[in-house]
This record gives C-alpha cells, structure tokens and sequence, in this order.
C-alpha cells in the first residue's frame, strides 16, 4: 500500500514515476505519488511511453462509471436538464468494473480515476468500486465531485474504502460566480462539505 513505501524508496516498477513527498520527513511514509504517462502510440501496436519505458498497457485509467450528473453547469454535455430521469441501465457493471481492474492490475495498472464529466456520487455503491480496486492492488484510486450528495457517512465509507485522492470542482471564490456556473449547487454547502471532510480525514 501507498503507506507501506518509505520516501526515499526506489522500486524498479516505480522507478520511471516521481515521487512526490514534498514537506515530508525522510523517514516518513509517501502520502502522493505522482505518475507520468504520455497517452501516445510510439509504434504500430500502440504502445504507451512513460518515463522512458514503452508499455502496451496504460499505468492510469479514467472510468466514468454512470453517464449522469445532479447539476446543471452550461458548459457540460452531462446535465441533470438534459436527463432528468437518467436509468441506470447505463451505468457500468461491478461485474465488469471487476473483470476491467483485475486485467488493468495484472498489466501493470498503477492508477485510477473513478470519473470523467460525471458526478459519481449518484452511485452510492462507489465505496464499494473504491476498495475493489485498492485491495486489487491499484496504489492511487480517485474521482472528482461537486460536492452536493457527500455526506458524512458517505465521506467515511470512501476513506475506509482506501480512496487516495478527491478533488471538488467548485470553479468560482463568489457564491455570484458559482451560482451561474455550478447551476443548482449550493455554495456555502459544497464549503462546508469540504471542512468537515478534512475533519473526518
């Protein structure tokens, strides 16, 4: 696990990635890693570049896990106007998130965002999504919110899930601002979703 590799290690997997353990004591656990790869065919079967080492497989996959989202922000092709009665016949399958995770790991796959343009939080089995891919073996899981449906119980349920990262899209420092491009979020809510989160953290 991310917490198990010492700052100033130096696997040979993870050799061409850099670590980032900026502000860390040396002998302190690396809290980030940060990976490099360049998504680009360098031959005729596609193989991917990173860091120097061509792989057939990418280390870092983007999974949008429902076509759905709980807001309505004009500059996204996702709007809860757009589908205000989205089915989940869409969404992906565990049984399918399994089969892509064990493959992806078996090749190499390093890293994981649980989302695109979506709001993955409609799912409230995404803890579950979360600790499949930990415990398989994906050293960095993360996905980005809006923040609206991320509770409490919900924030702890992804943290002991092993969720790595989590970023809001927020995308204004005015409730003005953010009312005319987060259309049907709450300002003040999404704020204080994020410091009671750090609490729970």
């Amino acid at each position: 696990t991310i917490s198990d590799v010492p700052a100033e290690a130096t696997i040979p997997e993870l050799a061409p990635f850099a670590f980032d353990a900026s502000g860390s004591d040396p002998d302190a656990p690396v809290q980030t890693l940060t990976f490099s790869l360049v998504n680009a065919p360098v031959d005729a079967d596609h193989a991917f570049a990173v860091g120097g080492i061509e792989r057939e497989f990418p280390i870092h996959l983007d999974i949008e896990l429902n076509p759905s989202c709980n807001l309505r922000c004009p500059m996204c092709v996702i709007s809860a106007e757009e589908n205000p009665k989205a089915s989940n016949k869409y969404w992906m399958s565990f049984e399918d998130y399994k089969k892509l995770i064990d493959e992806g790991v078996s090749k190499g796959l390093m890293s994981l965002q649980l989302n695109n343009i979506n709001e993955p939080l409609i799912r409230r089995d995404l803890p579950e999504f979360v600790a499949y891919a930990r415990k398989a073996g994906v050293l960095d899981v993360m996905f980005s919110t809006n923040g609206m449906l991320l509770t409490d119980e919900l924030s702890e349920q992804l943290i002991a899930a092993g969720l790595t990262k989590l970023s809001f899209s927020i995308d204004a420092i005015t409730s003005e601002t953010y009312d005319k491009i987060r259309v049907g979020g709450k300002y003040e809510k999404v704020f204080a979703t994020c410091r009671k989160l750090t609490e729970t953290a």
